[in-house]
């Protein structure tokens, strides 16, 4: 096969204006993609990450858009992990981080938005993902054909400028 770009995954923003600069300096091929953590829980991408690839014209393909799971509604406050998910796997202190109070909030703040439109959850987190501009692509995991459907029907759901207010609304209450 051939190579036709190359990327990187999970740098800094200024690590990123860097291996531009010395790509540009040296004649080398530059980077056209990053490959950030992002999602409704997860949004530190937009602060740094997103402008530089949005200066330097790179594709942001994102990965991690449930949130270990956390944005499918399985995990509930005050209750264990489910057998077999995500997070009953992980060591307890690396899996709180998943399963914080912060979190817990955000959830039924935004499974609320997403009741009131009649989708669920997930589907509004792959809808919010698909509707923000300067995502090229969303990397999904899934471990059966039911999450495959479920993960790719959630982008049929075409977020208007109403549900993003509701969303974002959502996130600053929670």
């Amino acid at each position: 096969g051939k190579v036709r770009a190359i990327g990187t995954s999970s740098m800094r923003g200024s690590e990123i204006v860097e291996a531009q600069w010395v790509s540009e300096r040296r004649g080398f091929e530059r980077f056209r993609t990053e490959q950030p953590n992002y999602s409704l829980l997860d949004r530190e991408i937009e602060r740094e990450i997103l402008p530089v690839a949005e200066r330097y014209g790179m594709g942001t393909l994102v990965y991690s858009p449930l949130a270990g799971g956390a944005l499918t509604g399985k995990y509930r406050a005050g209750e264990p992990f489910p057998a077999g998910t995500r997070l009953a796997g992980m060591p307890q202190a690396r899996a709180e981080a998943f399963a914080s109070e912060r979190n817990h909030r955000l959830v039924g703040a935004l499974e609320a938005v997403a009741a009131e439109r009649d989708h669920t959850l997930l589907e509004l987190a792959f809808a919010w993902l698909v509707a923000q501009p300067a995502i090229a692509s969303i990397i999904a995991g899934a471990t059966s054909p039911a999450q495959i459907a479920a993960n790719v029907s959630a982008v049929d759901w075409v977020l208007t400028d109403d549900d993003l207010a509701a969303v974002e609304a959502a996130v600053v209450d929670a």
